[in-house]
């Protein structure tokens, strides 16, 4: 916990996005089946026809939306894990602005790659953050030789 202390925003975002999925499971009574991916596409999940029309708002809000319990748990954990350290690293400010900077870069690709699939999850802001830690450790460690 002491982590999470000195990464507030990263604590914040875990909590949203595990009360985001308690509430969107309450509210579609299921995680089962089609009627779990229906209830996630009428939430907010991202989808080519609709986000590239009038909701663009669906680039930001599937990244607070998860498939089911272990995709949760494993991107919380990936967010524990790298937002701790770049949150700490770069300071609150800064950090959000490269979780949802990548997050909608990550979002845009998708469009591109998958026009018509549904999709859900923080993973394109995780790995963006994952990618800012390697280029400062890479920076950090270069020597000229």
């Amino acid at each position: 916990m002491r982590d999470l202390r000195k990464a507030p925003a990263t604590l914040l975002l875990l909590m949203i996005n595990v009360t985001a999925f308690a509430g969107l499971w309450i509210d579609i009574g299921t995680l089962e089946g089609p009627e779990w991916v229906r209830g996630l596409l009428l939430q907010g999940a991202q989808f080519a026809p609709l986000s590239l029309d009038t909701q663009w708002y669906r680039l930001f809000t599937h990244m607070f939306m998860h498939g089911g319990v272990v995709h949760l748990i494993m991107n919380m954990y990936a967010l524990f894990i790298v937002g701790t350290e770049v949150e700490n690293l770069t300071g609150t400010g800064k950090f959000l602005l490269i979780y949802f900077v990548t997050g909608l870069c990550a979002s845009i690709a998708s469009l591109y790659f998958s026009l018509f699939m549904i999709g859900v999850g923080a993973s394109g802001a995780i790995f963006g953050l994952f990618g800012f830690s390697l280029a400062i450790q890479v920076k950090e460690n270069y020597t000229e030789p």
